[in-house]
């Protein structure tokens, strides 16, 4: 269960989180909110992962949107340069850039 406890908007469209209570999976170690519904995580795994989340203290359970895939390691970072392009960073050395608007999973970066 992903649950956005509190959010407050700054920069333009980015949103910053202030609480968030998560169990997406094993080693979430990045947290991205580009809207106050949709919320994207990096994990151990090596997967980006973005949701769609209900509205801050509803505890509506996560829609899954999207799974990326191409890290070999753990990602440690995610950035929203633009509204379309989605950073991540990772601990095997790479930056990926991704299409933030594709759904689905197994996707690739550009």
């Amino acid at each position: 269960m992903i649950e956005v406890i509190g959010a407050s908007k700054w920069f333009g469209d980015v949103v910053a989180v202030s609480e968030v209570s998560f169990a997406v999976g094993p080693g979430v170690t990045a947290l991205l909110a580009p809207t106050p519904t949709t919320l994207v995580t990096a994990s151990r795994d090596g997967t980006v992962r973005t949701w769609q989340v209900g509205r801050a203290g509803a505890g509506a359970a996560p829609t899954p949107l999207a799974e990326r895939v191409g890290h070999a390691a753990w990602v440690s970072a995610l950035a929203l340069p633009t509204p379309t392009i989605l950073a991540s960073a990772s601990h095997d050395r790479t930056v990926r850039l991704w299409d933030a608007r594709e759904t689905g999973t197994g996707l690739r970066p550009r």
